[in-house]
């Protein structure tokens, strides 16, 4: 059993970087980058089911540039058996659906093997297509898959896989299946365990494969962008509207506005006199806001007398 681990490399949140009044856009200088944590969580779960079956592999896939060896060399330290590189400097200008294109061809014709095939969910950055690469390697390879996936284990059955997610609302379903399969691991569930000291030296030794997309036949350079980012821009301010009393009224009139906070008192009629007296006025008012009309109100009349 081999399973096929894809990793991406992300901008390290925890460290400060200036952002550009101008551009708004971060200083290129100042970015540090990392494993994606959803992904190397995703590594974490697939050495642990490997290696709980005695036999199998576990290969580490990135497309990036040539700095992100160094995120390759972490997953070595990861308990990783090999680490793929396929070289791509222009990583920032390649869509979503290119990136699995390329991944899913190099898949194909560097016979990596994959009877399982674990991706983190969600990226910590902001992306615009954060957490489909994984479903879309799947869907190209014709593969079914889970997402937000929260546990795996072994089930009684040969090669019969448990697997719990995350639902809606926090509910959880479990569902059994059998490789070839895609697990999409859920970032907030699945813990990172920290690397023993024998794998990690045991990494030194291991080379990162370097691996150029022009020697594949793959050029992400020949394929057309159908998105282009024109530019970001802060939120509008709101401020909310503040009540301020007319000018013509007095100093004491104006102090009763603002303690009021501009609500007018409703003005109220008592109405005093004889039944028949108090009736008139009350038709009278009704007359006058049109809530009964003139030829009614003397029908009414007629009828009483």
């Amino acid at each position: 059993m081999d399973a096929l681990v894809l990793v991406k490399e992300i901008n390290d949140t925890n460290v400060w970087i200036e952002i550009d009044p101008v551009r708004l856009q971060p200083d290129p200088k100042d970015l540090v980058f990392e494993a994606n944590p959803s992904d190397l969580a995703a590594l974490g779960v697939a050495v642990n089911l490997i290696r709980s079956q005695g036999n199998g592999s576990v290969t580490a896939l990135l497309l990036g540039p040539r700095r992100s060896g160094k995120t390759l060399r972490r997953c070595l330290d990861y308990g990783a058996d090999r680490a793929v590189h396929l070289l791509c400097e222009q990583i920032e200008d390649v869509e979503s659906h290119q990136v699995a294109s390329i991944l899913f061809q190099s898949v194909k014709r560097l016979e990596l093997p994959h009877d399982l095939i674990f991706a983190g969910h969600q990226g910590s950055d902001c992306g615009w297509a954060n957490g489909c690469i994984g479903i879309q390697v799947a869907a190209m390879m014709g593969l079914p898959h889970l997402s937000k996936v929260t546990g795996v284990k072994w089930g009684t059955k040969s090669n019969a896989l448990i697997v719990s997610c995350m639902e809606d609302f926090g509910t959880r379903s479990a569902w059994r299946c059998r490789p070839p399969l895609a697990l999409i691991m859920h970032p907030e569930i699945c813990s990172q365990e920290y690397p023993s000291l024998e794998v990690s030296l045991e990494a030194l030794n291991t080379h990162v494969e370097e691996v150029d997309l022009m020697f594949l036949g793959l050029e992400p350079s020949r394929i057309k962008r159908r998105i282009r980012h024109l530019g970001t821009s802060c939120p509008k301010p709101r401020p909310r509207k503040v009540f301020t009393p007319d000018s013509s009224l007095s100093a004491a009139e104006r102090i009763r506005s603002i303690m009021s906070g501009g609500l007018k008192q409703k003005r109220s009629e008592f109405l005093e006199g004889s039944p028949e007296e108090l009736a008139a006025k009350i038709l009278d008012f009704l007359i006058e806001k049109k809530l009964l009309s003139l030829e009614d109100a003397e029908a009414e009349m007629k009828q009483k007398d």
